[in-house]
């Protein structure tokens, strides 16, 4: 077999040593339990933005919100392009549709969908038909640079999904020919390899993809799937191990470098994927950390895909302002003086514990049955028709745009927030003190999701009240009657970046 070609930047061709290897470990794959076909226009358009560097019961989850709440108004090409019409193509306005399609703030893959449905129409491929049909005939180098931001891991999923004989040379599949080779291959030779060890070993590409997908999922699963990223700068290393050594000691896997980055020119990207991975990121943070500019870096990246970032102070330094306003003060958690490892085990574990037990159980579930086909609107509760997920009233209500302020009951504020996906939340202080006046997104997990050490009650019923509006206009109204007129707002969180 004649070696697959380099890829610039990424690693040395596959020799035919190497291939030999390659095939037998694929010819003892077991078989795929379950297909990689999806027969829907729609959906297939969802999962080709949502499914790429983002973990998969993420996934998951996005689209069976999709399915619950949104596909009923949004099912067809026609009705897809009404919605991205609708709105802005913003950072604020494809958040709202973010929200709304998938429950998540996807902002940047709403982009990318722009682009994707904007291409397809083009091409005249509007339905699932037509998608398949399109799938069959074209091959990448004639979809390449057609749509920016889309390479040959969303390419190959799609038509994957399609039935092509191909390999979506995604982290499993890097995964799975790291592990047979010691060392990182390229997405082109990858495809290339696995594509002729299909055809050698008689399999449809496709079910060795799935076979592939489903065996190193089996792995993590049971072995090596990590719950926590630890961000650290590379001076806190040492202080970041022993924390590690906790945590793996209460059987809390985790991912840091240098243990679990990938060597060589791979090295960023697994950096990447532990972040994707994971659940939960702990942040070490030290005077080293407040000036890394890659410790923020990874914050930001975790939150915006939707994983939960905690602080963890392992000395009495003064936090930027950027990440301060962005975690929030329910984020951090002391663990100074030494020793370090008693804080860990007091404080850290049992937080990354419960938060875990969290993400487990974190998908949306459907409305109430309240029997005759009626359901209870998710926002007031009312009785309603089962077609429509809130009432005339309450529709009526969420069109006035009047920010709503929630000062003695999370119940209801935490429904604001599920009917607002795309909205705009002020966190201020009971008495509104014109200096602690902090704007986040409804979809920011700082003001949605009680962190430890926060309790149910924390967001409205003591200290803090929320101010809530369908857009950031409303709230500049607000604060410009309770002493800041002229409409700013104390600060803006960093994470979910309200103000753009």
């Amino acid at each position: 077999m004649a070696a697959a070609a380099p890829e610039p930047g990424t690693a040395a061709p596959v020799t035919p040593a190497e291939y030999a290897l390659v095939l037998a470990r694929c010819q003892s794959l077991p078989p795929l339990q379950n297909t990689c076909l999806v027969n829907d226009y729609i959906e297939n358009l969802l999962l080709a933005v949502l499914d790429y560097r983002v973990r998969p019961a993420v996934v998951g989850r996005a689209i069976g919100h999709y399915h619950r709440h949104v596909r009923p108004a949004v099912r067809d090409h026609e009705q897809l392009t009404a919605l991205l019409a609708g709105h802005p193509d913003t950072e604020d306005g494809n958040r709202g549709i973010a929200g709304f399609l998938w429950g998540r703030p996807f902002w940047n893959r709403v982009a990318l969908l722009r682009r994707l449905v904007a291409y397809f129409e083009k091409e005249g491929v509007t339905t699932q038909d037509a998608l398949r049909g399109w799938a069959f005939r074209t091959d990448y180098p004639a979809f390449e640079g057609r749509v920016a931001g889309a390479g040959p891991v969303l390419f190959k999923q799609l038509v994957l999904r399609q039935g092509v004989e191909t390999v979506k040379p995604d982290a499993w599949v890097h995964r799975f020919l790291y592990g047979v080779l010691g060392r990182p291959v390229g997405d082109l030779a990858a495809v290339a390899v696995l594509g002729r060890a299909a055809r050698e070993a008689g399999l449809n590409a496709c079910e060795l993809n799935g076979r592939i997908w489903e065996h190193e999922r089996g792995l993590a699963g049971d072995d090596a799937m990590r719950h926590v990223f630890l961000s650290h700068s590379d001076e806190d290393a040492a202080a970041a191990g022993a924390v590690c050594r906790v945590l793996e000691a209460e059987n809390i896997r985790c991912w840091i470098a240098p243990r679990d980055a990938a060597p060589g020119p791979l090295a960023g990207e697994s950096v990447m994927d532990g972040l994707i991975e994971c659940p939960v990121v702990v942040l070490i943070f030290s005077a080293h950390a407040a000036r890394s500019h890659r410790v923020l870096r990874e914050a930001h990246f975790a939150a915006e895909n939707g994983g939960i970032v905690l602080a963890l102070r392992i000395e009495p330094a003064e936090a930027p302002e950027a990440l301060s306003s962005g975690l929030g003060p329910d984020a951090w958690l002391d663990a100074f003086p030494p020793p370090l490892e008693g804080h860990v085990a007091r404080r850290l574990v049992p937080a990354v514990q419960e938060l875990l037990a969290r993400d487990e159980n974190d998908a949306s579930t459907t409305p109430d049955e309240a029997g005759g086909g009626r359901v209870a609107c998710a926002y007031c509760g009312r009785l309603n028709p089962a077609t429509a997920r809130f009432c005339d009233n309450c529709r009526y209500e969420f069109a006035q745009n009047a920010p709503q302020e929630f000062a003695g009951g999370d119940q209801p504020y935490l429904r604001w927030l599920e009917a607002h996906p795309g909205g705009f939340v002020l966190d201020t202080s009971r008495n509104k003190d014109p200096g602690y006046m902090v704007l986040h997104r409804a979809a920011c997990h700082f003001i949605a999701r009680y962190l430890p050490p926060a309790e149910p009650g924390a967001f409205t019923e003591r200290a803090y009240i929320k101010v809530c509006a369908p857009d950031v206009e409303g709230l500049e109204r607000w604060v410009k009657k309770h002493g800041r007129p002229d409409g700013s707002f104390s600060r803006t969180c960093s994470v979910c970046c309200p103000a753009g």
